[in-house]
Order: C-alpha cells, then sequence, then structure tokens
C-alpha cells in the first residue's frame, strides 16, 4: 500500500521485491550511514604497546562474534600480542562469553553496553576495527551500522564479504573483507594489517573521505528528496 518503499541496499530491494511482489520501482535505496556529528575522528590513544581490535554491536546471528572468537583463539595460540576490546550485549551474549571461557581466552574484554555517544571513543581505542561475520541470509543483504561509524571515525575496517558490501565498498579501498564465518581468514587479515602500518592509514583516510561523500546524511537522503 506504501507510495514509496526505503531499504538500505540493492540486496534488499531485490528481497523484499521477490518475497512481497512489491513494484521494485516503489522501492528507493538509502545506505544507513551514521550521525557524522558525533562520528568524527578522535586522537589515538597514548601508546602502550598494546595493538587493539575493536567491536561494537548486538550479539545476535549476523554478526558471526563467534568467528570473532575464533579468530581471537588463532592468535593467542600464535602469542600474537593482540587484544579484543567487545562492548555490546544481546540474543548469544551469555553462549558467546562462555565460548571464549571455554577457549581460555585472555586477549579479550568484554565491555558491556555503552551508550551511544561513547562509543566514537571506543572506537578511537582501536587500531582495527571489525563489522559483521555472520553467514546468515540477512547478513548477506546488509551493511550494518558499524561498518559506516568506524569509517565515518576514519579507521581501518574489516568486514564479512557480502553482495551487499560490495554494492557501496571496494575491497583493499575503504575496507578489508574476508570471507563470512571463516575465523582463519579474519586472523590471517588482522596480522596483515598489524604489520603494515601505513595500509591501515590508507584504508583509514579513504574511509573516511568515502564517508563524508556517500554516507553521510546529507549524502544518503539525495535519492529519497528526489
Amino acid at each position: 500500500l506504501a507510495d514509496a518503499i526505503v531499504v538500505d541496499t540493492h540486496e534488499h530491494k531485490k528481497f523484499f521485491a521477490e518475497r512481497f511482489f512489491v513494484d521494485a520501482r516503489k522501492v528507493i535505496v538509502a545506505p544507513v550511514g551514521c550521525r557524522s556529528d558525533l562520528f568524527v575522528p578522535l586522537p589515538q590513544r597514548e601508546s602502550d604497546g598494546a595493538f587493539v581490535v575493536e567491536f561494537h554491536g548486538g550479539f545476535s546471528p549476523l554478526q558471526g562474534v563467534e568467528h570473532i572468537m575464533e579468530a581471537a583463539k588463532i592468535l593467542q595460540d600464535r602469542n600474537e600480542q593482540i587484544h579484543f576490546e567487545i562492548t555490546g550485549t544481546g540474543q548469544l551474549f551469555l553462549p558467546i562469553t562462555r565460548l571464549a571461557e571455554e577457549l581460555c581466552l585472555t586477549n579479550i574484554t568484554f565491555l558491556g553496553k555503552k551508550p551511544l555517544q561513547e562509543l566514537p571513543r571506543s572506537i578511537a581505542r582501536g587500531d582495527i576495527c571489525l563489522g559483521i561475520f555472520g553467514t546468515t541470509e540477512k547478513a548477506l543483504r546488509v551493511i550494518p551500522n558499524k561498518v559506516y561509524e568506524c569509517m565515518s571515525c576514519g579507521k581501518p575496517v574489516i568486514t564479512g564479504r557480502s553482495p551487499a558490501a560490495l554494492e557501496f565498498l571496494h575491497d583493499g579501498k575503504e575496507v578489508c573483507m574476508v570471507e563470512p564465518g571463516d575465523g582463519t581468514a579474519l586472523a590471517e587479515k588482522i596480522i596483515e594489517l598489524k604489520h603494515d602500518r601505513v595500509l591501515r592509514e590508507q584504508l583509514g583516510t579513504r574511509a573516511r573521505a568515502a564517508s563524508l561523500d556517500t554516507f553521510s546524511p546529507h549524502a544518503v537522503v539525495k535519492d529519497l528528496i528526489g
């Protein structure tokens, strides 16, 4: 019955058109983006010798946090000096924290839920930020808020390769992508970025530029206004 339907990716547009027989001409794609007034580059933490990987989000199947645990285990077994800071809670929080205990992970800190206004400071602590790695159908149709937020903060981001992500982003340019559900690939990509500071800086710079040009509130509403 709607005159217009707003979705976040072309994959979602295709899904709604096929599932509910919606006229695709009524569906407008507007990337989620983020609050560009809040998610801005902040000063880096003082050098303390640690290499921090940041993640924030709800603990749902879409997120694939269990694959982050798998990567953390691999890195811990290799004695890589890398620490994960995990912000958030949700549906799978207890199973994930139990998994961390079973794997005897000492390189992860679970920080619980934080207000939106505090997330830029959490992101600023990270040398690398993580997106989503789930393998559900929905995970392959979306680009999550956290990817846009970390890009807006000028951070290098690793996220799952998906049809949705490839609509707007380029692997190795604005973000790095790995196969969803593959903790080993994630671990290898983290090691690669840890040892390539120049690449991290290039990714962060390009991510920030793309965020301002394409994913700011002013940019994402252009088609909607039209």
